[in-house]
C-alpha cells in the first residue's frame, strides 16, 4: 500500500505531500494538479527501470516560476510486513543532462542503498562508490538483493492508466505482459494474459460480457498469420457474425480495459478519468468492480469530473485538489455534508465556485 508521496518542484507539485487510504476519491479544477501525482508517480518508476533521466524528467517538468534546479522524490510502501521508504533528487543543468544527486532506499530502517553527490554506499561494499548519477544505482542491477528485488517489483504493481480509446492497435503480433498507460496494446496484452494466466483472462471476458451483453463471446482470432485481432461475435440471422475491435465503440473500448484492470494485481491502481465514454448507467458497474469486488490489497486512486462516479465514491477518502494564487497544488480531506441532504456533485460544485 502506498503510504506516502511527496513531490518537490515537479510541474504544479512544490513541497507536495500526499498520505492517501484504502479507496481515494480526486477532484478539484482541470489543472489543479491531480494528472500531475500520476505523471511523477510514473516518472518514478522511468527512472527506477532505467530510461533516460532527460526524457523522463526534462527542464520543462520544473515549475516556470521556480529558480530551484533539483527536483525531489519520496515514496514510502509498506507491504507484507515491511516498510519501504524511497528517495530520489535530481539537479538539472543549462549545459548537462539531468543528474541524480541522491537516491536512497531504507527498509525497515536499514539503508538498502545511498547515493549522495557522486558517491555509492552499498551494505556489502566496505567504501562507497564513485557513480555518476546519470542513472538510478536501483536500475542498474548493482545494489541487488533480494529486498531491493523486491522494492522494485511493489513499484512496477503501483499501476497507473489514463486510457485513450482511439490509440487502441486492433491486432497483435506480439505479447505484451505490461498494459499501456493509455491503454493501447489492449490485444497485445490480453494475448499475453490468455497463456501467461488463463484463468484471469477467463474471468476477464466474464466480467466483459457482463458488461456488453449483446456480444455472444470474445475471441483472440488469427485472422492473419502470426497475428491475434480481439473480435466479439454476435448472431445475425441465425449466423454467427465477427466484430473487430476497430470497430467497437469508444465506450465499449474503454469498458473492455477497465475490466482487463480490474483484474491486475497491483498494490494501488490509479484511474485518470476512467469514466470518459462512459454513459451514466454505465458508471456504477465499473466503479463497484474496483471497489466492492476488488482484492483487499489493491488501493485505489480515482481522478474524476463525472456527477456519477463522484456520488458513487463520496463515501470513501475524498481528496480536494487546489491550485494556489502562487500556482501551488496543494491538496486537503473533503467531507461532504449529507446531514442536508445535498448531493455530493451539488456539495462539490458549490466549493468549487
Amino acid at each position: 500500500m502506498l503510504r506516502r508521496i511527496y513531490v518537490d518542484n515537479f510541474r504544479c507539485l512544490v513541497n507536495f505531500e500526499f498520505r492517501p487510504e484504502s479507496v481515494n476519491l480526486l477532484l478539484g479544477k482541470n489543472g489543479s494538479g491531480k494528472s500531475t501525482l500520476f505523471d511523477a508517480m510514473k516518472a518514478i518508476e522511468s527512472v527506477l527501470f532505467g530510461q533516460p533521466l532527460s526524457t523522463v524528467l526534462s527542464p520543462a517538468s520544473l515549475p516556470w516560476w521556480d529558480t530551484r534546479r533539483v527536483q525531489r522524490f519520496e515514496v514510502e510502501i509498506s507491504e507484507g510486513g515491511n516498510e519501504f521508504n524511497y528517495v530520489l533528487a535530481v539537479r538539472h543543468s543549462d549545459r548537462e543532462t539531468p543528474t541524480i544527486v541522491e537516491e536512497r532506499l531504507v527498509v525497515d530502517n536499514v539503508a538498502q542503498l545511498s547515493l549522495v553527490n557522486g558517491l555509492l554506499t552499498l551494505p556489502s561494499v566496505s567504501k562507497p562508490i564513485p557513480f555518476e548519477g546519470k542513472q538510478s544505482a536501483l536500475a542498474t542491477g548493482l545494489a541487488s538483493t533480494t529486498l531491493t528485488t523486491r522494492f522494485l517489483t511493489l513499484v512496477r504493481r503501483v499501476l497507473v492508466f489514463r486510457l485513450n480509446p482511439w490509440s487502441f492497435d486492433i491486432d497483435a503480433r506480439e505479447e505484451n505482459a505490461m498494459l499501456n498507460i493509455d491503454g493501447s496494446n489492449l490485444v497485445a496484452f490480453l494475448r499475453s494474459w490468455s497463456q501467461a494466466d488463463p484463468e484471469a483472462f477467463v474471468e476477464w471476458k466474464r466480467r466483459a460480457l457482463r458488461a456488453l451483453p449483446h456480444f455472444g463471446d470474445l475471441q483472440l482470432k488469427e485472422l492473419v498469420p502470426g497475428s491475434r485481432m480481439l473480435v466479439g461475435t454476435k448472431q445475425i440471422d441465425g449466423k454467427e457474425k465477427l466484430l473487430n475491435i476497430a470497430s467497437f465503440s469508444e465506450g465499449e473500448r474503454v469498458r473492455l480495459a477497465l475490466q482487463a484492470i480490474a483484474g491486475l494485481g497491483g498494490i494501488a491502481i490509479g484511474l485518470d478519468e476512467p469514466d470518459n465514454f462512459l454513459a451514466p448507467s454505465e458508471v456504477q458497474p465499473i466503479l463497484r468492480s474496483f471497489t466492492l469486488d476488488r482484492s483487499p490489497a489493491s488501493q485505489l486512486l480515482i481522478v474524476t469530473h463525472h456527477p456519477e462516479s463522484i456520488d458513487y465514491l463520496a463515501s470513501y477518502a475524498t481528496w480536494l485538489f487546489e491550485r494556489t494564487d502562487e500556482g501551488l497544488t496543494r491538496v486537503r480531506r473533503y467531507e461532504f455534508d449529507r446531514a442536508e441532504g445535498e448531493r455530493p456533485t451539488d456539495a462539490l460544485l458549490s466549493a468549487l465556485s
